[in-house]
C-alpha cells in the first residue's frame, strides 16, 4: 500500500513540476539581459529571440524593447561599416588593417559572404594559409562555390604540394571563367610543375626497376619486391613489352628491359621465389589485363595455382597456354599430371598421348602413359607401352630400366591370372 501511495505522489509531482516551470520559472529568466549579452557578442538572431521573450514573458515595456531592436538593427548595419572600411584598406594595400576590419564584420555578421571572401583573400595573401582554409570551409558550409573559392582552394593545395588536387580545382575554375588572369597564371605554373614531377617520377621509376632486377639476381627477393612496388607507385611504363623466348631456361627468370610486362613479370618472379604464390598470380594477371596472349605468362599463372593446390585454376591456365602455343615446352605433361591429380585418368591418358606426339623420342612420356594405363587396369596396354619404353632407353638409363622391369613382372602376373580365369 505504501508503494502505491508513493507512486501516486510521484505521478502528481511529474505533472505539477512542468506546469510550475512554465508558470513561474520562465518569467524569472531575465530575457532582456540575456538579449543584451547576445547583442554584445554579435549574435543578432539570438538577441532578437530573447527581446521577443522579454516582451511576451517578462512583460518589459514597449519603448525599452523598441530601443533594443533599434540597437540590433544598428548592429546589422555596423557589419557593413566594417566591410566598407576593409575594402578601402584593401584598395590602399593595407592588408593587416583590412584583415582586422573583415574580422570585425564577420564577428557581427558571420554569414556575410563578402566579408568572409575578403578575409579569405587577405589571409592567403599574408601567408596564413590554414586560417584562410578555415574561412574557405565556412564559405563552403554556406554553400558558396565560385571562381574565387575554387582558386584559393587550388592555391592552398599548390602551397601544400598537393599538385594533382590543385589541378582539379583549377580545372573547375577554368570551366567557370577561362579568362581569369590569376587562375590562368597558376594553371600554367602548375602544368610546368606537374610536367617536371612526371619526368622525375619516370626517371626514378626506371632506376627502381633496375635496382629491383639487381636484387632479384642477388636472390634478395624481399628487397626486389619492394623496389618493383615502389617503381609501380611512381610510374607505370608506357611500353607494353614482351617476354624473352629464353626466359624459361634461366635459373631466375628476370626481364632486363623496362616495360609493363617486365616490371610485373619480375615482381611475380620475386613473389613466387618468396613463396607468395597468390601475389605472383596477382602480378601476372596485371599483364593479362592489357596483354592476354603471352603463353609464358599463362603458364606461370598455372604453375603458381598448382603450387597452392588450386587445381581447377591451374588446369584453366595450362589449357590457355596450350591454346596459345601447342608446342609450348612440356605443356601436355603438365596437363596430364594436373588431370591425374584431379582424378580424371582418361583425360590424363589423352594428354600423355599428346605429349608423346610432341616429343616421340622422350621415354619419360611413354613411361608416364604406361603408369596411367596400369592405374586404369588396362594391363595389356600398360605392358606393351612399358615394353616400348624399354626399347627407347640408352645404356645409361639403368635405374629406369629396373623400374620398368619391376612393373613388367607385376603386370605379367596380373595378365596370367586374368587369362587363367577365362
Amino acid at each position: 500500500m505504501r508503494v502505491i501511495k508513493i507512486m501516486k505522489i510521484l505521478k502528481y509531482f511529474f505533472i505539477i513540476v512542468p506546469v510550475f516551470y512554465f508558470l513561474f520559472f520562465q518569467s524569472s529568466v531575465d530575457h532582456l539581459s540575456l538579449g543584451d549579452k547576445y547583442l554584445k557578442e554579435g549574435k543578432i538572431s539570438f538577441a532578437r529571440q530573447e527581446y521577443q521573450k522579454a516582451h511576451t514573458v517578462n512583460k518589459v515595456a514597449d519603448h525599452i524593447i523598441k530601443d533594443r531592436l533599434e540597437k540590433l538593427e544598428f548592429m546589422n548595419r555596423e557589419d557593413q561599416i566594417h566591410l566598407n572600411a576593409a575594402i578601402e584598406f584593401d584598395r590602399n594595400g593595407k592588408f593587416d588593417e583590412a584583415i582586422a576590419e573583415y574580422e570585425k564584420a564577420v564577428r557581427i555578421n558571420p554569414r556575410s559572404v563578402k566579408a568572409l571572401e575578403g578575409l579569405m583573400v587577405n589571409l592567403f595573401k599574408s601567408g596564413a594559409d590554414d586560417k584562410g582554409l578555415s574561412i574557405l570551409n565556412k564559405l563552403g558550409d554556406l554553400g558558396v562555390e565560385n571562381v574565387n573559392t575554387l582558386y584559393y582552394r587550388a592555391l592552398y593545395d599548390y602551397r601544400k604540394s598537393n599538385l594533382e588536387q590543385a589541378f582539379t580545382y583549377l580545372t573547375r575554375c577554368r570551366k567557370i571563367d577561362k579568362n581569369n588572369a590569376q587562375v590562368n597564371e597558376l594553371h600554367s605554373v602548375l602544368i610546368k610543375k606537374l610536367g617536371e614531377l612526371k619526368e622525375k617520377k619516370s626517371i626514378y621509376a626506371k632506376e627502381l626497376f633496375i635496382k629491383g632486377a639487381r636484387y632479384l639476381k642477388a636472390r634478395d627477393y624481399k628487397m626486389a619486391i619492394l623496389a618493383f612496388q615502389d617503381s609501380l607507385a611512381n610510374k607505370l611504363p608506357d611500353e607494353a613489352g614482351e617476354v624473352p623466348v629464353d626466359i624459361m631456361d634461366r635459373k631466375i627468370a628476370v626481364i632486363e628491359k623496362y616495360s609493363k610486362v617486365g616490371i610485373y613479370f619480375n615482381l611475380s618472379t620475386a613473389a613466387e621465389l618468396s613463396g607468395r604464390f597468390e601475389d605472383a598470380v596477382a602480378a601476372l594477371e596485371k599483364i593479362n589485363d592489357f596483354k592476354s596472349d603471352i603463353d609464358t605468362v599463362n603458364f606461370r599463372i598455372a604453375e603458381s595455382h598448382s603450387k597452392i593446390g588450386n587445381d581447377n585454376d591451374a588446369l584453366k591456365y595450362y589449357l590457355t597456354t596450350a591454346r596459345l602455343n601447342s608446342s609450348f615446352p612440356n605443356i601436355y605433361n603438365k596437363l596430364a599430371f594436373c588431370t591425374k591429380k584431379m582424378g580424371d585418368y582418361e583425360q590424363s591418358i589423352s594428354f600423355f598421348k599428346r605429349a608423346i606426339e610432341c616429343d616421340p623420342k622422350n621415354p619419360i612420356n611413354c613411361y608416364n602413359l604406361a603408369i596411367m594405363y596400369k592405374k586404369t587396369e588396362r594391363h595389356i596396354e600398360a605392358y606393351e607401352t612399358f615394353q616400348k619404353t624399354l626399347g627407347m632407353l640408352s645404356k645409361s638409363d639403368g635405374s629406369l630400366k629396373y623400374l620398368i622391369n619391376e612393373q613388367l613382372e607385376q603386370l605379367n602376373s596380373k595378365i596370367n591370372v586374368a587369362n587363367a580365369k577365362k
